[in-house]
């Protein structure tokens, strides 16, 4: 990782544009970190948002306020040219559905819905609309992360053989009517935050990777959700991966693979505040790289409007969301198993 990292590979001059965006689902998460990257993106600007509580939402000037019977009744289409699905995870097909029939581009928040079944309806109906559909992987543009892919794939740590990786937080029960609290709707901790190092593993690995072991487990004060998820996967070259995830213990995002040449560590690699550090050991020689501060929501957002604007397929689309949900379905059958 000694070329300087380039923060936006993909950036190009592009005509046409901005490109509008309907804004469906305005909870907590669109507020602090979708609209507020929206407004610092380069080719982006949000005309629409919809939410159940349309009536109580600030915005500015000219932009439009739907509820989410009036966006599939197909309410103001004309206003925006492009839908990023921001509600919770058992929502995200009937927008997905009601997007793709009006010929409408869509960014949709990862997990992609809350069960693999689900997942492929979505694949399905993208691709039978023929409409480009971003999944909302927003390590993946992490400029540092982008960077130790291409370290890792040239020979960084030679081949990798072992990884291990941690994200955890204490979940409010009694946020955004607990739905990370609800087993039918997305919720537990494997699905929302567990994914994240399935997904980056494989981003950063490129190779097929399988679970191999799997075990959840409850806490009485969060109901039905697994609050704690520990999950193993397998790789070519008998690579071994170690993760977990947790609702209930000390926050912590980290991530660490190792190789028969050296290591690398990732502290911060999943948190959407946080800068990812990145420590390089190769043979006992120890080097750090800080990155400066980014907006990965942002970047996430031009690169979705530059795929648009250019007619070219974004990636990582919904294939890649089924994926992993497969993978997080596998885990839990590995769990029943024991």
């Amino acid at each position: 990782m000694n070329e300087p990292i380039e923060p936006r590979p993909w950036e190009r001059p592009v005509t046409g544009g901005p490109l509008r965006l309907a804004i469906v689902g305005v909870g907590a998460f669109a507020r602090e970190y979708v609209l507020p990257a929206i407004d610092a993106s380069n080719h982006c600007e949000t005309t629409v948002l919809v939410s159940p509580e349309v009536e109580s939402i600030e915005t500015a000037t000219g932009v439009e306020r739907l509820t989410p019977e009036s966006f599939h009744d197909g309410a103001a289409a004309a206003a925006y040219d492009a839908v990023y699905v921001a509600t919770p995870n058992h929502l995200h097909r009937r927008v997905v559905q009601t997007a793709a029939s009006m010929g409408k581009p869509i960014l949709c928040e990862k997990p992609i819905a809350p069960t693999a079944a689900g997942a492929r309806a979505i694949r399905d109906i993208v691709e039978e609309a023929g409409v480009p559909c971003l999944v909302g992987y927003r390590v993946q543009f992490k400029p540092v992360m982008r960077s130790l892919r291409t370290a890792i794939r040239s020979g960084l740590i030679g081949i990798p053989v072992s990884a291990h990786s941690d994200v955890a937080f204490r979940v409010d029960t009694q946020e955004t009517g607990g739905w990370r609290l609800n087993p039918d709707r997305g919720g537990g901790a494997l699905r929302d935050i567990g994914i994240y190092p399935i997904n980056t593993l494989q981003f950063l690995l490129d190779r097929p990777l399988e679970v191999s072991w799997g075990d959840l487990r409850r806490e009485p004060t969060l109901g039905d959700v697994d609050a704690h998820a520990a999950f193993a996967l397998a790789g070519e070259d008998d690579f071994r991966a170690l993760c977990s995830a947790s609702f209930a213990a000390e926050p912590t995002s980290h991530l660490r693979i190792n190789g028969t040449e050296g290591l690398v560590r990732v502290d911060e690699p999943y948190h959407p505040s946080a800068q990812p550090t990145v420590t390089v050991v190769e043979h006992g020689t120890q080097r750090t790289i800080a990155p400066d501060p980014f907006d990965e929501y942002a970047a996430q957002v031009d690169y979705f409007a530059q795929c648009v604007l250019r007619d070219e397929p974004p990636t990582p689309g919904a294939a890649e969301g089924v994926r992993d949900l497969e993978r997080i379905e596998a885990i839990e059958e590995a769990s029943a198993d024991q």
